[in-house]
């Protein structure tokens, strides 16, 4: 195993989603000093253009800029500006004045760093995993795969922790700034370590022989349709699950609402999930290394479990019985780890080197952008309409154990055709 590349993959997925989730986290604190509701623009940019921007255009944006870049010239350099660029949104937020300094600047600033935040995630996560994963022998990329995935619950873990130590009404109102001070420093001491990395086997072979396209993502939509929507669709449903599992259990969430726990049970539970999910993610990654074929029934099998089991797990995470509530947490964040924790190198396989950071990055955004970014909404609708968000899991599983199912017959036929 190349221990350096998986470490430095590590560490950036970690700071992405560690800024991400510290934004959301710490929100309630500070939005307000930047976002006065009684300004009818300020309004607009954070409930209209800023949500819109970073939820369905950043991230894919990122992807084709990165991916570009990755597919094109070099996976280091791509993933290194990458993190060099997310260290520029952490700083401002540190330093950014308020509302009642600078005016109208300041919710244009905040929006906009959180756009560039929002790009370069679009480039770093997937981009991260496939130089990892290029880094690797055969028999250690599905453990790897695994690790590239619980390296974003290490970033929400590390978030919560902050979040719940600075919500903490004891410290000074400034302190949420520290947080994001912190995320400055890590962002360039990931630059730092990233920069000590050789290029993958994989692209060096590729500057050999020459063998670049000059436009990837159009090469991609060209020949790769029908994996592009899969891949879109392993990732929708990775966010439907997680989104779903977090929406339900923060400080500002629905059951929140409902007088459900304490401040502390909430944070417990958010725990209990994250650790379940990122262990969960790296044992079903280990145990994709020992099915040489057909890694994707791993996933398949998730997606029929999701169906089956989401109802009494949200019966049991809306009981109001806490011991319930672990039960549930435990059981839904090893029911998504199962479905996460394979996928980066089963969607890795579905393209040649040549378009795979293009194709997988904005497939993947896009799939994060639309099915992740409806969850909390559609989550929030149905518990206050006495229903349950279970339906909204279901529709998605179902679908998505149809698409893999189809491609896998699809790449079983091809290969007879060659033959």
């Amino acid at each position: 195993m190349n221990k350096r590349a998986v470490f430095s993959s590590f560490i950036g997925n970690t700071i992405e989603f560690y800024d991400f989730a510290l934004y959301g986290a710490l929100a309630g604190l500070f939005t307000t000093l930047f976002f006065p509701n009684s300004d009818p623009v300020s309004t607009l940019f954070l409930n209209g253009v800023g949500v819109f921007s970073i939820g369905l255009i950043a991230r894919p944006l990122g992807g084709l800029i990165f991916g570009y870049i990755g597919d094109r010239y070099s996976r280091r350099l791509a993933l290194s500006l990458s993190m060099y660029l997310m260290a520029i949104p952490s700083f401002v937020i540190t330093i950014l004045p308020t509302y009642q300094t600078i005016g109208i600047l300041a919710p244009i600033i905040l929006v906009s760093v959180r756009i560039l935040q929002g790009v370069c995630t679009g480039g770093e996560y997937n981009g991260a995993a496939i130089f990892a994963l290029e880094h690797q022998d055969q028999k250690h990329r599905g453990l790897v795969s695994g690790m590239m995935t619980a390296s974003s619950a290490s970033g929400l873990l590390l978030a919560t922790i902050v979040s719940f130590i600075f919500t903490n009404n004891t410290f000074p109102e400034w302190t949420w700034r520290i947080p994001f001070l912190f995320g400055t420093c890590i962002a360039l001491f990931g630059y730092y370590v990233r920069r000590k990395n050789l290029e993958s086997p994989e692209f060096q072979k590729a500057l050999q022989e020459k063998t670049f396209i000059t436009a990837p993502i159009l090469d991609a939509f060209r020949h790769y349709k029908l994996q592009m929507i899969t891949t879109a669709l392993i990732a929708g449903q990775t966010a439907v699950l997680a989104y779903m599992m977090f929406t339900l259990i923060t400080p500002t969430s629905i059951i929140t609402e409902l007088h459900k726990f304490t401040r502390n049970e909430i944070y417990t539970l958010s725990l209990i999930g994250l650790i379940s999910f990122a262990c969960m993610c790296i044992l079903s990654g280990y145990y994709s290394d020992k099915i040489k074929t057909n890694k994707v029934y791993i996933m398949i099998t998730a997606a029929i479990l999701s169906v089956l089991l989401i109802a009494p797990i949200f019966s049991l995470l809306l009981s109001g019985s806490f011991m319930q509530a672990v039960l549930g947490q435990l059981m839904f964040g090893c029911l998504t780890g199962l479905h996460a924790g394979p996928q980066h190198i089963y969607m890795q396989e579905l393209f040649p080197n040549t378009n795979r950071y293009s194709a997988v990055s904005f497939s993947f955004s896009l799939g994060t952008g639309i099915l992740g970014g409806l969850t909390p909404q559609i989550s929030k609708l149905m518990i206050q309409n006495n229903g349950s968000p279970a339906l909204w899991v279901m529709i998605t599983s179902s679908i998505l154990c149809v698409s893999l199912l189809y491609i896998q017959r699809f790449n079983q036929f091809r290969i007879t055709q060659k033959f």
